[in-house]
């Protein structure tokens, strides 16, 4: 496996993975890619279904109030971005992009993710087009 940064990690996956473990807050997770299950090490936890977050709208949503405390969701131009607006003085404002991509699903697991803390995610060496 090797580490991408998040913002270069296509949907799918790998980024939902990603959440799963952070809504897991790091605890070893064994993970049935084929079925897209999870259980915890200890089996805890039996089989849970691996939600689709970065291509999903509903399952993204959930990960929404995580976001959008922080951070502002918006369709600008041809790409959905997070961010914030910040303004001076003179009321000159400007929207400084925490995250982008082409779609919302997409932007939201990254800026989730990122707002976690994780700034690489792990996929396999032969998705890597170094």
């Amino acid at each position: 496996m090797k580490q991408i940064p998040v913002d270069e990690c296509p949907a799918g996956i790998y980024l939902d993975v990603a959440v799963a473990k952070a809504q897991y807050h790091g605890e070893h997770l064994v993970i049935d890619f084929k079925h897209r299950l999870f259980s915890t090490s200890d089996r805890a936890i039996s089989c849970i279904k691996l939600s689709r977050y970065s291509i999903d709208i509903a399952a993204a949503w959930i990960l929404a109030p995580d976001v959008l405390f922080d951070y502002e969701l918006r369709c600008w131009i041809k790409a959905w971005q997070t961010g914030n607006c910040v303004w001076d003085r003179e009321g000159n404002g400007e929207f400084l992009v925490n995250s982008e991509a082409d779609a919302a699903p997409l932007v939201i697991t990254r800026t989730y993710l990122k707002a976690k803390g994780i700034e690489f995610v792990e996929i396999p060496e032969e998705l890597c087009h170094d």
